[in-house]
This record gives structure tokens, C-alpha cells and sequence, in this order.
């Protein structure tokens, strides 16, 4: 199999060196071009907006960064070992293209950034990005841990979930990135073993038999309607009583952002309250397309909530738990300090209701932003 290049593989803006710029992933070899620095400089980057002070008027100023670059650039090659028959797993059904696939499939979810071989250009856009789910220098060595772990996605069916997540980041229209992200998260929440126990299949299938007969027997309700009923109603029996209000804080739980209900140290109604902000809002955009309005906030802070649970909570949470699951330990804070980082995160706006800083609450962005004088260093 010949060397594979490797487009738009966003390792930072400086070459990243021989150590980190050349490492074994699997059966490849992945090293960045010589002139990467040239060439990541060519890949299409947003406009941004940076916010500092001014020591000299004693003011804060604002500075625009123009959106730049565009298209598919080769930044890395990945070159397989001689006589690899190595396959990708993480694709319906698996390909023989010797894990080219699964590699860009493991570096588009590290970097944020959609990368991909030749073959697949037509199929993804160059344009949008996420965020990264590990500092951008040892991407590859996230890779490489990563590699081995790919029997555990396939087998416990989060490849589709990992799917998803990437796919949102190819997108940059709210309605859009929440329903990817937000169905990631529930195709986790459905494969990872949770400690939680549902009713009895015995006592769900004495109830549906109540309620099937219950609906058969009014007859106020035409036959269709009486179907109707009794297929919506047997679908909540068989059910059971979890579903996204129950399983969501039990992965949290597990991920080490919240603590059970009855621990000490925590404020459980604020906490479980905003676990509820986070299901609310991926309900009510994925369902209806709109902002929900949430229950004791009015309309500005639901919105505020709602920004920041769609583009940085939901997807957090799923890197947090996505690490877990490729054996990216946040606990290893040398190597993967990052994932430290967004459970820290992730464990102020759920106690706190403070997102990277920002009291959500409170105050408006600009509000929030320059009247806060630890900001200014006063």
C-alpha cells in the first residue's frame, strides 16, 4: 500500500518537531510535511475576535482577525507498514483500505478539524472546525493510544456516536451542530454500561397488557386512534423509566463532573437543575428547531444557557467521555491536561452555572466581559 496523504491535519501552527511530528499510529507511520507550516497556514481558519487592554489609555480594545485560508491541503503522510492487511472497523461495513479510514476517523475527533485522504475530498467540507479534544502537539500520541482501542468502539456501538460528533464539526449553523452533537451523545449515553437498573421485563409486560386493554376498551376513541394509542403508549412501557433525565447525570456521575444525589459538598437542586438546562435544550432544538425557554430564567439567560450547552457542554461532555473510552486518562495531566481542563469546566456550570468564566445568570457576554476587572489584572 502506498503512502497516504493526509489533508488538513491541524497539529498547531509551528512545526511540531521529530517527536511529536513523526509518531507510529497503528500500522502507519504518520509524519508532517516539511513545510508544514506553510501548508497549515493554507487551511481555511474563522474570523476571531480578541479582547485585551490597553495599559497606555487604560482601555480595553478589541481586535478583528479576518477569516483566512480555503481548501484541502497536505499537511502529514501517513505511510503503512509493508504488507499491512489492516482494515477500518469504525465504518458500516468495514473497509479494506487499510485503516486509512479509521485514522482520519481517530485525528478528526483529537484535532476538531475534519481530516481526510484524497479519496474522500468530495465527501466533507474543508470550511468549519470544532474544538480540540487534546492539546494539539500530541495529537499523534493521542492517536497512537487510541489505535488500540478501536475494537472497544466498534464493539460496544460507539462508532456511530464518534461519527456523529465529527459530522458536526463540518457544520457551523446552530440547528445543525446541536442535533449531531446532541445524537452523539444519546448514541453514548445508549452504549455506555451505566450502574442504573430499569423495571422488571415481567412487570413492563404486565403493565403494557393493563394499558393495551385499557385503550381497546374506551370507546370513545376510534380504531385508529385506539392503535395510535396503544402503540405510543406501549412504546413508554417498554421503555421504562430511563431515559435522558436518568441517564445523563449517571454518566456524569461517572465522568467525575457531579456527584451522586446525598454526597456531601454539593448543592444537588442547583445541580440537577442545570442537568436538567442541558436536556431541555438539546430536547427542544432537536425536536423543534427553536430555544426552549427554561424554568426560573428568563428569555436572555435561557438563551445564554442555550449557547453554551449546545457549543461547548454537549460537546465536552462527549469528549470527556469519548476519552474515557479511547483511554485518554484526564488524570494523566502530561500528556492529556486538556481533558483536565474541560472536566473542570464542565464541574463549575454544573455547580456553579459559570461557563469558562462567564456567569451565565448574571450578565451578558460584554457585560460580563469588560466589567471584569481580574480580566484587566486590577
Amino acid at each position: 500500500m502506498d503512502p497516504v496523504p493526509l489533508y488538513n491535519l491541524d497539529l498547531g501552527k509551528t512545526h511540531p518537531g521529530k517527536r511529536f511530528g513523526n509518531v507510529r499510529v497503528g500500522p502507519f507511520v504518520v509524519k508532517v510535511v516539511d513545510d508544514y507550516e506553510t501548508q497549515v497556514g493554507k487551511i481555511p481558519h474563522t474570523g476571531s475576535r480578541t479582547d485585551s487592554f490597553d495599559t497606555e489609555t487604560g482601555k480595553p480594545t478589541t481586535t478583528f482577525r479576518e477569516a483566512s485560508g480555503s481548501g484541502w491541503h497536505v499537511t502529514a503522510i501517513a505511510t503503512p507498514d509493508e504488507g499491512t492487511d489492516e482494515r477500518s472497523i469504525l465504518c458500516k461495513p468495514p473497509a479494506d483500505d487499510g485503516g486509512a479510514w479509521d485514522l482520519c476517523t481517530i485525528l478528526t475527533f483529537l484535532t476538531g478539524r475534519r481530516v481526510s485522504t484524497a479519496k474522500s475530498l468530495d465527501r466533507f467540507s474543508p470550511l468549519p472546525a470544532g474544538s480540540h479534544a487534546c492539546l494539539r502537539m500530541i495529537v499523534l500520541e493521542a492517536a497512537a493510544i487510541a489505535w488500540s482501542r478501536r475494537n472497544v468502539i466498534a464493539e460496544r456501538g460507539f462508532a456511530t456516536a464518534l461519527f456523529l460528533y465529527n459530522e458536526g464539526t463540518s457544520h457551523d449553523l446552530l440547528q445543525v451542530f446541536a442535533s449531531l452533537y446532541n445524537t452523539a451523545l444519546n448514541a453514548v449515553l445508549d452504549a455506555w454500561e451505566l450502574p442504573l437498573t430499569n423495571v422488571d421485563p415481567e412487570k413492563k409486560a404486565a403493565l403494557l397488557k393493563i394499558v393495551t386493554e385499557a385503550v381497546n376498551g374506551c370507546v370513545a376513541l376510534s380504531e385508529q386512534e385506539r392503535q395510535g394509542f396503544s402503540a405510543r403508549l406501549g412504546s413508554k412501557v417498554n421503555e421504562g423509566l430511563l431515559g435522558l433525565a436518568e441517564k445523563l447525570p449517571a454518566l456524569l456521575v461517572e465522568l467525575d463532573v457531579i456527584r451522586p444525589r446525598g454526597a456531601e459538598g454539593q448543592d444537588h437542586d442547583a445541580v440537577y437543575r442545570r442537568v436538567k438546562f442541558v436536556n431541555t435544550v438539546r430536547n427542544g432544538l432537536t425536536h423543534t428547531g427553536r430555544i426552549p425557554r427554561l424554568k426560573g430564567l428568563d428569555e436572555e439567560q435561557a438563551r445564554r444557557h442555550a449557547l453554551a450547552i449546545t457549543s461547548g457542554v454537549v460537546p465536552d461532555i462527549f469528549k470527556l467521555a469519548m476519552g474515557k473510552v479511547l483511554g485518554l486518562d484526564p488524570k494523566d495531566t502530561r500528556s492529556f491536561a486538556l481533558l483536565t481542563v474541560l472536566r473542570d469546566v464542565l464541574v463549575t456550570f454544573f455547580a456553579h452555572g459559570i461557563w469558562r468564566d462567564w456567569p451565565l445568570e448574571e450578565k451578558s457576554f460584554d457585560e460580563w466581559f469588560y466589567e471584569s476587572s481580574s480580566r484587566w489584572g486590577a
